[in-house]
C-alpha cells in the first residue's frame, strides 16, 4: 500500500531546494552575468542544448585530470569528460604535447598529411571489421556518410533504426529518439515520431522504427521491408534510453537479417569504442558492415570518422575517376585531430 507523505516533508524538500538554488547563484555570480550577457548575442545563451541547464550553466575555465574550475574559482570533479569523449581526461601530457608540436607546424591545410594516415592505421589495425576508413568532424557528419554509403552500395532507400537510439542531428537520425508514450505506437512496432521540429514528411516515410533488444518483433519488421531496407544502425549500447547493453543473440540476430540479403548493419561507435582496443565489435564478436566513430579517437577535438568493408567504403575512392559519392570538408582529417587522437589511442593498451 502506498504511503502519503506529510504535507510538512514537503515543505522541507521545497525549501532545502530553495536555499540549494540560492547557494548556487551565491557561489557564481560571475558565471551568472556571463549567462546573460551571453543571451543577448546567442540563440538560448549557447551553440548546444546539453550545455543549458537552469537556472544558468557555470562557465569553465580549465580543466585538469578529472577537475574543471570554473570563472568563479570553484572546482569540482568531472564525471561527464565532454560526453566522454576525454578518456584521459583533461590536458593529459601526451596530449598536450603532440597538439604543441603540431599547432608550432600549421593548424590546417588542404593537403594530407602523415598523422591522418598514422590515426587511420591505428583504427584498422584495432577494430575488426574496418578494412578502409574516412575522417569528419563530428560522429553526426560519420552517420550521415555511412548511411550514404548504405544507399549508395544497395540501390535502396529505406534505413532502419530503433527506438531511443540517438545517432546524431541529421533529419533521419532525429526520429524516435525521444518519444511520447501517447504517440509512440505499439511496442511491437514503434511508430516514427520526429523528436525536432523541421522533419519533413518524406523524411518520417524512409525511417523504419525497430524495438530494442525485441528479437521476435525485430525479425518480423525486417523481413517486411527487407526490399526496400539499405541498413540497420544501431548502438550496441543505447546510450540515449540509459545506456542499455544489447543482448548478444539480439545482435547475432541483426548480423543474420542483414547476410546475403544486400542489406548493411551499421555499428554506431561513437561512444561504444571505449568499451574494448577494437571497441564493443570486439567485445561481443559481431562485425558489423561499416562502423561509424567519434569522441575518443580524436583526444578531445572535433572528430569523427565511419569505415568498414573495403567493396563499400570504394565509393569514395577518386583515384580512377569521380567517386561515386563526392565527400569533402575543409577540417576532414585535421592535423590536430589527428595528433590528439594518436597521443590517446598510445595511452589506451590492452
Amino acid at each position: 500500500m502506498a504511503q502519503s507523505i506529510p504535507v510538512s516533508d514537503v515543505a522541507r524538500r521545497v525549501y532545502s531546494f530553495a536555499e540549494e538554488l540560492e547557494e548556487y547563484r551565491r557561489q557564481n555570480p560571475r558565471s551568472e552575468a556571463r549567462f546573460t550577457a551571453a543571451c543577448r548575442v546567442l540563440a538560448g545563451g549557447n551553440s548546444r542544448l546539453t550545455a543549458f541547464f537552469p537556472p544558468f550553466p557555470f562557465y569553465v575555465e580549465r580543466g585538469e585530470g578529472c577537475r574543471i574550475y570554473d570563472i568563479d574559482g570553484n572546482e569540482r570533479i568531472d564525471f561527464f569528460n565532454n560526453a566522454t569523449s576525454l578518456i584521459l581526461g583533461y590536458c593529459h601530457p601526451a596530449v598536450v604535447q603532440a597538439t604543441r608540436e603540431q599547432l608550432e607546424k600549421g593548424t590546417a591545410f588542404a593537403n594530407p598529411t602523415l598523422p591522418e594516415v598514422e590515426l587511420a592505421a591505428l583504427l584498422v589495425e584495432r577494430i575488426p571489421s574496418l578494412d578502409r576508413v574516412r575522417f569528419t568532424n563530428s560522429g553526426t557528419e560519420g552517420v550521415i556518410m555511412a548511411l550514404r554509403a548504405a544507399r549508395a552500395f544497395t540501390g535502396k532507400t529505406k534505413i532502419a533504426k530503433f527506438e531511443g537510439g540517438y545517432h546524431g542531428t541529421s533529419d533521419p537520425m532525429t526520429i524516435s529518439v525521444r518519444v511520447d508514450p501517447q504517440k509512440a505506437g505499439r511496442v511491437e512496432s514503434p511508430a516514427a515520431i520526429p523528436s525536432s521540429a523541421g522533419i519533413s514528411p518524406h523524411t518520417l516515410a524512409d525511417v523504419l522504427i525497430l524495438p530494442y533488444n525485441n528479437s521476435e518483433a525485430t525479425r518480423k519488421l525486417v523481413e517486411q521491408h527487407r526490399d526496400e531496407l539499405a541498413a540497420i544502425i544501431v548502438e550496441p549500447v543505447l546510450a540515449s534510453a540509459g545506456y542499455i547493453p544489447a543482448r548478444r543473440d539480439f545482435l547475432e540476430l541483426l548480423r543474420e537479417l542483414a547476410d546475403g540479403q544486400n542489406l548493411l548493419l551499421i555499428f554506431d561507435e561513437v561512444q561504444t569504442f571505449r568499451v574494448a582496443p577494437g571497441g564493443i565489435q570486439e567485445w561481443y564478436g559481431i562485425h558489423p558492415d561499416l562502423t561509424v566513430l567519434g569522441k575518443i579517437i580524436g583526444g578531445g577535438f572535433p572528430i569523427g570518422g565511419f569505415g568498414g568493408r573495403a567493396d563499400i567504403m570504394a565509393a569514395f575512392d577518386a583515384t580512377t575517376g569521380a567517386p561515386k559519392i563526392p565527400h569533402a570538408g575543409t577540417f576532414n582529417g585535421n592535423p590536430m585531430a589527428m595528433r590528439a587522437g594518436i597521443a590517446t589511442l598510445r595511452e589506451l593498451t590492452p
